[in-house]
């Protein structure tokens, strides 16, 4: 009999310490699986937040000169796409519609012009980027001739870059030694010669890591020789260290790119090392530091757009930007730029 009592007490307290725990387990347990909800859902958006673009910061300004309209004759364009600007102040754009390029006074007169359409030297296929070097040579990327052609002051054909296995060369640029930086764009590549036409180094590849390409479209040279990249496939710019021997140093996603893809994204740089990118889905212009930190956006004043259509760009002293619209097939100078105060 004693051993019966013992048997029905103990099955009787058992049950209810056990259940006591497990109510208090659980409450834990839900507790900690609460707060790692709330924890990842917190990461998540944070992801989120972290990848959306920067808040526009407006950048006063207004345009001051516009040159040209739509047009065949002396001084209209068609589709004007990159452009340059000479040591003497003048301009020259890539006038793509009616391929050739444009050559205009710094106050805005019609010069001259240098070729036409075709494939025999002097002559262009879509014409899309223009340089100007410190001697005054004129470099055309000549798109669908799969060449860079070079020309003297007075629109003499040089010489040319060819049979470097360039696919679709968009732009060109030189930096302050005249080495010239080519933007092989079906090759996502950019390819660097020396002022004398010769092979010097090659950067980027397909991809979409810092230092890869999507395709390659702007190229900006700063006072220091180091170089920026428009990546239109991936939307940013990347930013490579200074000959000798380029590296990749950093990239950023163009806050406007992210909201409509860029399309023929141009790049410029002005005498403070800032860096402009066109943004043309969105009619403005994204301007960071020598870094790449972002510093604000021309065109973002909330009813005073500047642009229909920009595509290309050039600094000059001011600090001042001449833009290639291609929306009004004009030339738009665009001055007065306030700066935010350093944060």
């Amino acid at each position: 009999m004693p051993p019966k009592k013992k048997a029905t007490k103990k099955p009787a307290k058992k049950p209810k310490a056990p259940a006591r725990r497990s109510r208090k387990r659980s409450g834990r347990a839900g507790l900690v699986a609460l707060a790692v909800i709330a924890v990842l859902a917190l990461g998540v958006v944070g992801g989120v937040l972290a990848l959306r673009p920067a808040k526009v910061i407006a950048i006063p300004c207004d345009i001051q000169q516009a040159i040209g309209s739509q047009g065949a004759g002396p001084g209209l364009m068609d589709n004007p796409r990159g452009l340059a600007v000479a040591p003497d102040g003048s301009l020259y754009v890539a006038d793509l519609g009616n391929s050739r390029i444009l050559h205009f006074a710094a106050d805005g007169k019609a010069l001259d012009s240098i070729g036409k359409k075709g494939d025999k030297p002097g002559q262009f296929n879509e014409p899309s980027g223009v340089a100007v070097d410190s001697q005054g040579r004129v470099l055309v990327a000549d798109t669908w001739n799969g060449r860079i052609q070079v020309f003297n002051a007075k629109g003499q054909v040089e010489g040319e870059l060819k049979n470097f296995s360039f696919y679709s060369p968009r732009n060109v640029a030189v930096d302050k030694s005249d080495n010239i930086y080519v933007a092989d764009t079906g090759n996502s590549k950019i390819k660097i010669f020396s002022r004398d036409l010769q092979p010097l180094k090659e950067i980027g590849e397909l991809g979409s890591g810092t230092g890869r390409f999507r395709e390659v479209f702007g190229i900006a040279i700063n006072s220091k020789g180091e170089i920026f990249a428009a990546d239109p496939g991936n939307r940013k710019i990347h930013k490579f260290s200074p000959l000798p021997d380029p590296k990749p140093v950093a990239d950023v996603k163009v806050g406007g790119w992210q909201r409509g893809g860029p399309f023929w994204p141009h790049l410029a740089v002005d005498s403070s090392d800032r860096v402009y990118a066109v943004d043309n889905a969105n009619r403005q212009v994204w301007v960071y530091d020598s870094s790449l930190r972002y510093l604000g956006t021309l065109g973002a004043v909330p009813g005073h757009e500047l642009f229909a259509n920009p595509i290309g760009i050039a600094a000059v002293g001011g600090p001042a930007l001449w833009v290639a619209d291609a929306g009004k097939s004009q030339l738009v100078k665009v001055g007065g730029l306030l700066f935010p105060a350093a944060r």
